[in-house]
């Protein structure tokens, strides 16, 4: 299962790298693939929480892709986004199978990434950016990592706070 979610990872890494040398067709493609072929993998996927976390992934990233310029920049910028949302709302159902320390080290993975880049986006000069700006650097940014950020933290709070209640419960019981 594990080399499964590593595998699915690395193939959006290359949907996104097609993305953004201009292949958004291509892209979207390889995005709905990798969600498709993790839910073959996985059977037991409840199909309504796949819709819900997919729709409600897609929404306020949707409505913040609106606000800028990055889908004049990037055509197909919607389709590829609803094939991350997809493949984001599969990945959801897979990470609730892994151990909290799993999942730890996949959103520290994902931190550590998302700030690479940030830092990276800050040190270059303006000047570079002339045409697409800085703003959309950051942004563009904040939508490669964020669909994957937000879920896989969930999954660790819920995991969190679950262990905590069970050890709490069986506190109680051997107080009892």
């Amino acid at each position: 299962m594990k080399k499964i979610l590593i595998c699915d990872y690395w193939t959006m890494i290359f949907a996104w790298c097609m993305f953004l040398n201009g292949y958004g067709l291509f892209a979207t493609a390889i995005g709905f693939l990798a969600g498709i072929i993790l839910l073959l993998v996985k059977s037991e996927a409840d199909p309504w929480r796949v819709i819900a976390v997919g729709v409600l992934s897609f929404c306020p990233i949707l409505l913040a892709l609106n606000s800028t310029k990055i889908p004049f920049y990037f055509s197909g910028s919607y389709f590829f986004l609803a094939a991350v949302c997809f493949n984001t709302a599969v990945v959801n159902e897979y990470l609730y199978l892994f151990r909290v320390r799993l999942i730890r080290a996949v959103l520290i993975v994902l931190l550590v990434s998302m700030i690479i880049l940030t830092s990276l986006i800050a040190i270059l000069p303006s000047r570079l950016y002339t045409l697409f700006g800085k703003t959309n650097l950051y942004l563009m940014d904040t939508f490669i990592f964020l669909p994957y950020l937000i879920p896989t933290a969930c999954c660790v709070i819920y995991k969190t706070c679950l262990f905590q209640m069970n050890i709490n419960r069986q506190k109680k019981s051997l107080l009892q």
